[in-house]
């Protein structure tokens, strides 16, 4: 490989645990917990002149998840950087240089193809951990609502479950996902 890089692929599991890890990670180290009080208020208000509920949900949304955010991008970019890597390994190894234009379109398609595949596997296999670890939460909530300490430790763990799956993967890892991926 003349370009300098890595003749080492990284399978999108790999690359999708990785991220996982490493977005919680970040929202740990970055001062965040499973305690209703460790939510920086402050940064919700930063660059508003009036009270604006949306905006305000916004702001304190991205300020406290700031880290898993820009885990969640780096990640997103790894799995198709990729992706495009393995197209233009095939494109250079399996057709000859494309001189019309219906042939660059079908090579675009392929390597197109070939990421949205595999920005669908990055995007199941985060929905699996989220969605398991959610369930888990749920149930050992269920499991023991008649515990002294429901209110206090189980309750705000679940409404961050919630706020993970809902908030940081459900509409920050698919729905903008989908986005870079589709203006990619």
């Amino acid at each position: 490989m003349s370009s300098g890089r890595s003749a080492t692929r990284t399978s999108t599991t790999a690359l999708s645990l990785t991220t996982l890890v490493l977005a919680h990670t970040s929202y740990f180290a970055l001062g965040g917990t499973n305690a209703i009080s460790s939510l920086d208020l402050s940064l919700a208000y930063n660059g508003i002149a009036s009270y604006n509920a949306p905006m305000v949900g916004m702001l304190l949304f991205l300020g406290n998840w700031a880290g898993p955010i820009w885990w969640s991008v780096a990640g997103l970019e790894s799995v198709l950087m990729q992706s495009h890597d393995r197209s233009a390994e095939v494109e250079n190894n399996d057709r000859p240089v494309s001189t019309t234009e219906s042939e660059a379109d079908d090579v675009f398609s392929s390597s197109s193809n070939r990421a949205w595949k595999a920005y669908v596997e990055h995007a199941n296999l985060v929905t699996l951990f989220l969605s398991s670890a959610t369930l888990a939460t749920m149930l050992a909530c269920a499991a023991l609502r008649t515990h002294l300490f429901v209110w206090t430790v189980f309750s705000p763990k679940f409404l961050y479950a919630v706020a993970w799956l809902l908030g940081w993967h459900y509409l920050w890892n698919l729905a903008i996902g989908t986005l870079l991926v589709a203006l990619g």
